[in-house]
């Protein structure tokens, strides 16, 4: 039959086809409409690389396993290896610096917890399974296809559907490797536009921790917990979506894997809850990335052990993480949600102590299906815009508005879509949307279903709800895994509009086909175990050009060299700024450690399991301050808690520069300065009445932009560590009123009396205090002042008072910890 003549696209895309060479060209939407050995990319059918073909087509790696044998377990962990200037994921209009490694979105210029990506390699004899925990906001089929073959071109082992991600979806990790629209910017959707050298950075790292993990392999035991409701409170998250009255699943899945001796390993957790708190320039975890290396370091010094933690994203699509209306910042409110998670992740932990096992069954089933309207059952004339055309590949920014009444709902042909995918890819099918990645999981008697992109809270109790009908004692579902499409939700979710559903492709019908896939996979593998269903569809495989950024020179006599050393003396809970010349960030990522002098050597400080304090840590943010040509200055801001112990110490930093022919290693360490407790605790409020002189005790806020001296409009904190969730962060805050903290005062009558020094005292209860504070300064020093009411640590002593007058009292505060606070008060005795 021959082809429809056409001058312009328009003529041929009522029909789904394109114009090209006066000709109108069907256009593949699926790999299925491709002849063997082809895959649909962007509307044309074009050839699979067979190299790739016979990588991912190769037998996996327990091809060989015939036998069930006692559990083994392997943690692989990586740092993310990513240049400062890229654009963040998961906002569509963050703001940032102009940087070789953005494109339509802003750039990042600061790490703060610096990104890992974390595996945990299962094998019981039978089957060899790896969890992997990306570094990323979601998860692509392309990143999994990429890091398979990575782990094939080094091993020979073929892990394409061994491998199973959960991204924790922060929206402040590096993004820019998910693969949209050829010649079109489409990073305002919220990613950058892709990379090329983004995604191999990513696939990289997640190829190199599930190969460390597999050459980890020990023998070990494993259970789980599950609860129903972890947060009824609602301090670590919250449902957000009033359009769609339903039951927010709180739900929690914990999985303890332990060595032989009962010793843990890890500890992994599975629940609900969005990274949203910071839109800043700087590369956070965010929320989830708290609860998990929180959780990381309180086990770590609980047990004495090198616990390694993961957090799993659940049914996260309508869950925002609790901080907002805390009075805290950004910084704050991150660290406030892992904090308050903890509590519930230790209980679960305790309840499975003693009963993990090494008699676990493994399987694994990976089924890939395609999209498109038929196979979503939209007949002709249903999924239409307003002028009754079909939309033949989907639309983009539907039902943006919400409606709230639950009796009422959008409608077709009335979804005001904002734009058709037609419009939106240049008339051409987008092939990430054209096919779903789905993996179901068996951790002995668990059942685990991943999702493809932000489940809702409904649609992830739902196919709980399946995994349990199908016989598994347990179910819950893994977020953010294996591919990504957008929020999913059941369609009478998507009719009540709002934000969720405006940001899907396929209309309402597509979560339901997401669901009706999945359950009909559940019930096939709860029969017969895993399969492998590719329904003709190939892994993602995109051709792109290489554009890795090339790196500029920096002279090797320059490499480490310090531009600022930090000074000789600091004092807990103040910020040392340390600046030196690395590398290109395309090449230098900094890595920073705190060594501290014991004797006459320098040795790495570690916490109780001997895990070294590097940058993964809150109380460090590097910095790069250069221009990405000629300038590779880089800033390290670095502060510590009243806890923290004293001592001489120095910052040491290890990176890497490109010397014009090869990129080589630099090491630089400050000068060595004498960490000493806090002499800034606050005496406040003092008053003598009748026999009692009472005041009240603060410590310090932590650093601030006011240093005594300098202009600034608005009094703001520029640390990054918690101190307290009762004041925001630039106010002093209470003291612990346990009688940790000592209170020393002399008095002194009036008339030059002789001076009395009364019994020390301790603190042991606590008042509300109208604490005045400079809340801002102008170029001539005028200072402004506000007063705020905030919670002290107050103290009484008993002191019969001689004649009226004035009392001069010379007041020392001390904590547990060696902190101080001195002042002398004039109070008057009528």
């Amino acid at each position: 039959t021959r082809t429809k003549r056409c001058s312009q696209d328009i003529t041929c895309q009522p029909d789904g086809a394109k114009c090209i060479e006066g000709r109108c060209v069907d256009l593949c939407v699926n790999d299925t409409d491709c002849t063997d050995g082809y895959y649909c990319n962007y509307g044309f059918c074009e050839q699979y690389p067979q190299d790739v073909m016979d990588a991912l087509s190769a037998p996996p790696p327990d091809a060989q396993e015939t036998e069930k044998k006692p559990l083994k377990v392997g943690i692989g962990e990586v740092l993310l290896d990513f240049p400062v200037g890229v654009s963040l994921a998961g906002f569509g209009a963050r703001v940032g610096p102009h940087t070789p490694y953005r494109k339509t979105l802003g750039g990042s210029e600061r790490v703060w917890d610096k990104p890992r990506v974390k595996a945990f390699v299962l094998d019981n004899g039978l089957k060899r399974i790896a969890i992997v925990r990306t570094a990323t906001g979601w998860s692509t089929d392309y990143l999994i296809s990429r890091a398979a073959w990575d782990i094939y071109q080094a091993t020979g082992e073929n892990w394409i559907n061994r491998i199973v991600t959960s991204a924790t979806h922060t929206h402040s990790y590096p993004g820019r490797f998910s693969f949209w629209i050829p010649d079109r910017s489409m990073g305002v959707l919220g990613h950058g536009d892709y990379s090329q050298e983004m995604l191999f950075r990513h696939a990289d790292a997640i190829a190199k921790a599930v190969m460390a993990a597999e050459a980890k392999l020990k023998p070990a035991k494993l259970a789980w917990t599950y609860i129903e409701s972890m947060d009824p409170d609602r301090k670590v998250h919250q449902y957000r979506r009033g359009e769609y009255e339903t039951k927010m699943d709180d739900s929690m899945l914990t999985i303890r894997i332990d060595d032989m001796d009962g010793k843990p390993m890890a500890l992994l957790f599975n629940f609900g809850l969005h990274g949203t708190h910071s839109n800043d320039t700087a590369v956070t975890g965010d929320a989830p990335g708290a609860v998990e290396l929180i959780a990381e370091l309180k086990l770590q010094e609980l047990t004495g052990i090198a616990v390694t933690t993961g957090f799993l994203s659940g049914d996260s699509g309508d869950i925002s993480p609790a901080g907002d209306g805390s009075g805290l910042d950004d910084w704050r409110k991150i660290q406030q949600v892992g904090l308050n998670a903890w509590p519930v992740i230790k209980a679960q932990y305790d309840a499975m102590e003693g009963k993990t096992t090494s008699d676990v069954d493994l399987d694994i089933a990976s089924i890939r299906a395609p999209i498109n309207r038929e196979v979503l059952g939209y007949a002709p004339g249903e999924f239409r815009d307003e002028d009754g055309n079909d939309y033949l590949f989907g639309a983009f920014q539907c039902v943006v508005t919400g409606d709230e009444d639950p009796s009422t709902e959008y409608s077709d042909g009335d979804l005001g879509c904002i734009f058709s995918a037609q419009m939106l890819s240049g008339g051409v099918p987008v092939s990430p949307f054209c096919k779903v990645r789905i993996s179901l999981l068996r951790i002995g008697d668990l059942g685990l279903t991943t999702v493809a992109g932000e489940p809702l809270s409904k649609f992830g109790r739902d196919l709980h709800q399946e995994l349990l009908d199908a016989g598994f004692a347990g179910g819950h579902v893994l977020g953010y895994s294996q591919d990504h499409h957008l929020y999913v939700m059941h369609a009478d979710n998507w009719l009540q509009g709002g934000y969720e559903p405006s940001m899907g492709i396929w209309g309402w019908a597509e979560g339901d086909y997401f669901f009706s896939v999945t359950t009909k996979a559940i019930q096939r593998f709860a029969q017969q175990g895993g399969f492998v269903e590719d329904n003709g569809m190939v892994p993602s495989w995109w051709p792109w050009p290489d554009d890795t950024v090339p790196p500029t020179r920096t002279d090797p006599d320059d490499a480490g060299a310090i531009i600022q050393d930090v000074p000789a003396t600091v004092e807990r809970s103040t910020m040392v700024r340390f600046f030196w010349t690395g590398g290109h960030p395309g090449v230098d990522l900094p890595s920073f450690s705190l060594e501290k002098k014991v004797g006459e050597e320098w040795q790495a400080v570690v916490n109780a399991a001997g895990v070294p304090y590097t940058d993964i840590l809150y109380s460090s943010m590097t910095w790069y301050r250069g221009d990405y040509d000629s300038d590779h200055t880089w800033e390290l801001e670095w502060e510590e808690n009243t806890d923290f112990p004293v001592g001489q110490y120095r910052l040491r930093i290890d990176g890497h520069f490109f010397d014009g022919a090869g990129v080589e290693e630099y090491t630089t360490t400050s000068s060595a300065f004498d960490f000493l407790p806090s002499s800034r605790m606050i005496i406040s409020n003092v008053t003598m009445t009748g026999s009692q002189i009472t005041g009240s005790v603060l410590y310090p806020s932590g650093p601030t932009n006011d240093d005594g001296t300098s202009a600034f409009e608005t009094l703001e904190a520029i640390g990054y560590l918690w101190h307290s969730d009762r004041v925001p962060p630039y106010l002093p805050y209470p003291v612990p009123t346990d009688g940790s903290v000592n209170v020393s005062i002399s008095v002194t009558p009036p008339n030059g009396g002789t001076t009395v020094t009364l019994d020390p005292v301790t603190v042991t209860s606590e008042a509300q205090l109208d604490y005045t504070f400079i809340s801002s300064r102008d170029d001539q020093g005028t200072e402004s002042t506000s007063t705020a009411s905030i919670p002290s640590g107050v103290f009484s002593v008993d002191y019969s008072a001689g004649p009226s007058g004035t009392y001069s009292l010379d007041i020392t505060v001390e904590d547990v910890n060696g902190n101080t606070g001195h002042s002398v008060v004039e109070v008057t005795k009528d």
